[in-house]
């Protein structure tokens, strides 16, 4: 029958959990959790512990691999509300895409996620108890779906989160090339809590969090359950509302716009000869009503004069959100050793950024001299009179060339909405088979879900109404001159609510994923090596995951100004693997542990054979050596290998043509190739653990990622430097109006670092406890090859701008120290990105001087109280309180001069300064 027929008899399948369930049964997890600190009811004696990264030896100390461990105490005393505030602190995390960046993220608001050691957002592998879920709907720029942890557990919910920091698609499979992030949920919660949290930025008033959210526990008997909830309200921030935002982004192109003589030549009325551009006489010039309009008059090349304006109060830092998240974990005691879990979660996120009320014109329409606002005094002098001093014969039709945008500048922001939902549900069964051997099986259900809403205009629409036939009946003007702006009814330079409404559309996205996994894994201590057991672990995993990709008609028929259009599909992979896990204690000192995963993506992707081999040696009681290898295997995205797929952009080039003498947006078209092969990867990990003296623990790893076959689209500059026509092409006047390209496997990386933690605790008497932590990671090589037979380039400490990698600043350092004393406790969190080279600035046309992102040092301060521990019982009703302020000396994130518009790194810094806020949790 083959692999994928063995893992597909699904009858089989079902009839051995049958038999599985009717036997006695223990949580192969099996070991004794303690209650969190300040945990209300805190019994949690019976709560399995989940280790990641094994499924033997839960409850070894040490590990052969490097695991960072966050507990819901750390994650409250550090000030942390969501997930993206996680992986914005981490040190191993660089590059991730949590902030709102339209120009070069403008799938992803809405969005967090992970990216560990700067391998991609695609490259880590995120749980929830250990189970998988799936990729995100929307893509990155690159074409890259990674899980939007947005959608995941509420942080009320959360007890822990487990970060593996090697390879670990051996155990797990594809994605956890980078490392595997996994989110433990409350099991055995007791009593209620609810909770409160205001956070407001310092230096913008505009911007606040607004956050509800309360737990549930009930333990009784065999049955036990927890459901969490949380709410969260976020407003709008835009770089007009911060110091270090203002004057950031300009644009040239307005509303109203500028305006270049020129005449289209015709073989007849209305038709076109399409052999013969459109000719230009003369340079563009600002339109006479640009400053009073609220433009400002900007120079391009030679004597062109453009309508500009600022695009701070449209540029979003932070966009409005509104996030609802709910979970519940029940469990049943089917015996005194059998349990069945059902874990169910829900979350929608919906968003808006805001944006210029009208996108540019990327076609540069043609406005003919029959427009109504072609009038003395409408129309630049020198256009008007080139365009009449021009003697052509009546088969020319005379006009202007409109370099702008159709709305003007002083109106209303335009709204992108975003909605994201996830339905998820996880059924599970554990227990013991007999003679010492567990077993544990999951099947869970995804239900994911995308709305989105970007407005645009038709094309054919307004150009037709540049030409008199627009609005409802055909037979209507649409005056883009800034004669139109606050015109009244009656007035022949009218623009018509009708008409405009008739060329106003949007971009709409309804898309949708179901998820499907199924795992079954066995463990036990089949034999003895030397009078110690040798533990065994063997399993199947089967996923089904089917998207359904779906566009409003304006799209499908490509008619959107800037936005260009979209295509349907439908995308499905069926994965199928085995693995299995070794652990050897070879001595009483030394173990090693060995595993092996196949894994089957069919249709074209192919298969991939991962090992591991990991080794632990207790050279003494207070010294520990690990090491590890492994391999890892990620298949091309839907995005970029799907027949049917296409990924659309707007990305800024610079064109010869461009009569701006400015960079531009256009859109970027690349179709999917079904050609590509797997990204494949090599992981090394040495480390060493130190406990030379009670309450001091240090330790240090060097690791190693070589990964090759890097999956990468071609740039939008290296397409428009082309010259193919294939990929450029451009409007009548010679202007580029869309890029076309695929993706290849054309890029490689590698990188290799230092790990260093410390941590140490001490009681101080009377005067309370102190903990000290240091977390720092040193990026040694990120070694880029762009391309199959470039060099590789040491790209550490650089922005890595306009290619798939990662911003790397070469050192980041987080230093926690932490008092506490009769309930009362005082945490101060200092936070250092070192400097960095903003390259963008070196592949401008010409190349500017080098630009270095200085070093970023925070400070976050919390104070804490649990009034019934610091004023006794008799005072206290379960209330915990706790104010405090992230970047408390409200440290502006470094400045990069970008051509997107954002005056920071977006992907590597938060723009929102000073952060104070305040939290009450009460306790029931």
């Amino acid at each position: 029958m083959g692999f994928r027929g063995i893992l597909r008899a699904r009858s089989g399948l079902l009839a051995l959990i049958a038999a599985l369930a009717s036997a006695p049964a223990a949580a192969h997890q099996g070991t004794e959790g303690s209650a969190a600190d300040g945990e209300p009811g805190g019994d949690t004696s019976q709560e399995p512990i989940i280790v990641t990264g094994s499924y033997l030896n839960p409850h070894a100390v040490d590990r052969s691999s490097p695991i960072h461990v966050l507990d819901s105490g750390e994650l409250k005393s550090s000030g942390v509300s969501t997930v993206a505030d996680i992986a914005r602190n981490m040190t191993v995390n660089t590059g991730s895409q949590f902030n709102t960046d339209e120009r070069t993220q403008g799938g992803t608001t809405g969005t967090s996620n992970f990216n560990l050691r700067g391998l991609g957002v695609g490259s880590t592998l995120v749980l929830v108890d250990g189970r998988r879920r799936p990729n995100s709907l929307p893509n990155t720029n690159d074409g890259v779906t990674f899980v939007d942890t947005n959608l995941l557990l509420p942080m009320n919910m959360v007890e822990r989160v487990e970060v593996l920091k090697d390879g670990a698609a051996s155990l797990y499979g594809s994605d956890a090339v980078a490392g595997v992030v996994n989110f433990i949920s409350k099991r055995k919660f007791k009593g209620l809590e609810v909770e409160a949290n205001y956070r407001a930025a310092g230096n913008s008033s505009a911007t606040r969090d607004v956050e509800f959210g309360g737990v549930y526990g009930y333990q009784g008997g065999r049955f036990g359950i927890v459901i969490g909830a949380n709410y969260l309200d976020r407003s709008l921030m835009t770089a007009d509302e911060v110091d270090f935002g203002m004057g950031s982004s300009f644009t040239s192109l307005g509303g109203p716009g500028a305006f270049q003589p020129a005449f289209k030549p015709f073989t007849g009325p209305g038709v076109p000869l399409p052999d013969r551009p459109t000719v230009v006489v003369g340079p563009p010039t600002a339109d006479p009503g640009c400053v009073a309009n609220g433009g400002v008059v900007t120079r391009g090349t030679g004597t062109a004069t453009f309508c500009g304006f600022s695009l701070d109060p449209y540029l979003t830092l932070v966009a409005d959100e509104q996030r609802f998240q709910a979970a519940t974990n029940m469990h049943y005691e089917l015996s005194d050793n059998a349990r069945m879990t059902l874990d169910i979660s829900y979350a929608r996120n919906k968003s808006y950024r805001a944006a210029a009320p009208s996108y540019p014109l990327v076609s540069l329409p043609f406005v003919p001299a029959s427009n109504p606002g072609f009038q003395p005094g409408s129309v630049p002098g020198s256009v008007a009179g080139a365009v009449n001093a021009l003697n052509l014969p009546p088969s020319f039709t005379r006009g202007a060339i409109f370099y702008g945008r159709a709305f003007p500048t002083a109106g209303e922001a335009k709204k992108d909405r975003f909605e994201h939902t996830s339905l998820s549900v996880v059924a599970g069964l554990a227990g013991t088979i007999g003679g010492g051997w567990d077993y544990d099986l999951g099947l869970g259900y995804t239900r994911l879900e995308t709305r989105t809403v970007l407005e645009d205009l038709l094309e054919d629409r307004f150009l037709a109404a540049l030409e008199g036939k627009g609005g409802p009946n055909n037979n209507q003007y649409f005056n883009p001159f800034a004669s139109g702006i606050g015109a009244s009814p009656g007035s022949p330079f009218y623009n018509d609510p009708a008409v405009i409404a008739d060329f106003s559309s949007s971009l709409r996205t309804n898309s949708s994923a179901n998820f499907l996994v199924l795992d079954a894994v066995v463990t036990g201590k089949p034999f003895a090596l030397g009078g110690r057991d040798v533990g065994l672990a063997v399993g199947l995993q089967w996923r089904d995951d089917s998207r359904r990709m779906n566009f409003n008609q304006e799209a499908l028929d490509k008619r959107l100004m800037f936005l260009y259009g979209r295509q349907n599909g439908r995308f499905h992979r069926d994965v199928v693997a085995a693995f299995g896990e070794l652990s050897w204690p070879l001595t009483e000192r030394l173990e090693v542990q060995t595993a092996i995963r196949l894994e089957d993506h069919g249709g074209g992707v192919g298969r991939s054979v991962d090992p591991k081999v990991a080794a632990l040696w207790r050279a003494s009681d207070a010294i520990t050596f690990r090491g590890s290898y492994s391999t890892a295997f990620r298949a091309p995205q839907y995005a970029q290998n799907g027949a049917s797929s296409l990924l659309v952009t707007q990305e800024r080039v610079t064109d010869a043509a461009n009569p701006t003498g400015q960079a531009s947006f256009v859109p970027v078209v690349r179709r999917g190739n079904p050609g590509l092969r797997p990204e494949t990867s090599d992981s090394i990990n040495v480390g060493a653990t130190f406990r030379p003296i009670p309450g001091l623990f240090l330790t240090v790893d060097h690791w190693r990622f070589d990964i090759k076959n890097l999956i990468a689209g071609q740039t939008a500059q290296d397409l428009a430097d082309s010259g193919n026509p294939d990929n450029v092409l451009r409007s009548p006047i010679g202007s580029i109006e869309r890029l076309e390209g695929t993706f290849f496997n054309v890029s490689s990386l590698k990188t290799n670092g230092i790990d260093v933690e410390l941590s140490y605790r001490a009681d101080i008497g009377d005067a309370g406890k102190i903990r000290f932590n240091l977390a720092a990671t040193k990026i040694l090589d990120y070694k880029f090859r762009e391309a199959a037979g470039q060099p590789l380039i040491d790209r550490v400490g650089r922005r890595n701008f306009g290619t798939i990698a990662s911003p790397t600043p070469d050192l980041r350092a987080n230093l926690t120290v932490q008092w506490t004393l009769e309930g009362h406790s005082l945490t101060t969190n200092f936070r250092y990105v070192d400097s960095y080279i903003n390259d963008e600035l070196l592949v401008r046309i010409p190349p500017r001087p080098v630009e270095t992102i200085r070093s970023w040092t925070t400070m976050d301060v919390q104070y804490a109280v649990d009034l019934d521990e610091a004023f006794g019982s008799t005072f206290g009703t379960g209330t915990q309180f706790s104010i405090g302020a992230l970047n408390i000396f409200d440290r502006d994130p470094p400045r990069a001069s970008t051509e997107n518009g954002l005056p920071y790194d977006s992907r590597v810094h938060d723009p929102r300064g000073r952060v104070l806020y305040a939290r009450i949790v009460q306790s029931f």
